[in-house]
């Protein structure tokens, strides 16, 4: 059988037209895997460098007020507040009420915070809900790179699960924050969709990244 050289110089267009795509292909993918970690470095950095003290105690405080403090910021209001709690709420207030008067109440008593103090703090919350919505939206659809955000922001996830249970009314509206909360209850592990790639719109399974149970 005789190869017309017709024919063959269509064979070896074939070749060299399919020998390009997987070049390019490749190309592209080490490109969406250099995207992935710049995104998981820059949100890592913003992460650490710009959350303010104020913030960051805000969200710690509110571990620890009882639930009927939690309900009554949440909806920006008046409320007594234990006194056990003064030294760590009255630090907070005092960056922002520098001239506001606390005074401490006797050792078995409360103080009163304002309707201003309780829609600052509660401004505080939903900035740092705000920041993690983000934050969770990268990771959880697979935009950054899974093994540094895992690494980066795991610890600190389940370190807050009690802050978020608090917190819930707050967060219920962010859409990212309401479904990775609602799988890392259902199977009791923090869940990822499957990182984005050139065929994701072929599959777009979930699956569970190495992390410790609850």
């Amino acid at each position: 059988m005789t190869i017309e050289p017709k024919d063959m110089l269509q064979g070896i267009a074939a070749i060299i037209a399919i020998f390009s795509l997987i070049v390019a292909t490749k190309a592209l993918l080490l490109n969406l895997e250099r995207s992935r970690r710049e995104l998981a470095v820059r949100l890592i950095y913003d992460w650490a460098n710009h959350l303010d003290w104020e913030t960051s105690r805000a969200i710690r405080m509110a571990a620890e007020l009882p639930s009927y403090v939690i309900t009554a910021i949440q909806c920006r209001e008046s409320v007594l507040v234990p006194v056990k709690y003064y030294e760590t709420m009255t630090s907070l207030l005092r960056t922002e009420f520098t001239n506001d008067v606390f005074s401490k109440p006797p050792e078995d008593g409360s103080f009163r915070i304002t309707i201003e103090h309780s829609a600052f703090i509660r401004h505080l919350w939903v900035k740092w809900l705000n920041r993690l919505e983000g934050t969770l939206a990268a990771w959880h659809r697979g935009a950054a790179d899974i093994s540094l955000m895992r690494v980066e922001f795991e610890p600190l996830i389940v370190g807050s699960e009690a802050v978020l249970k608090k917190l819930q009314s707050l967060w219920d509206g962010m859409p990212v924050t309401r479904e990775f909360c609602r799988l890392y209850d259902e199977h009791k592990s923090i869940q990822v969709s499957e990182p984005l790639g050139l065929f994701s719109w072929i599959s777009r399974e979930a699956f569970t990244p190495a992390t410790q149970s609850r």
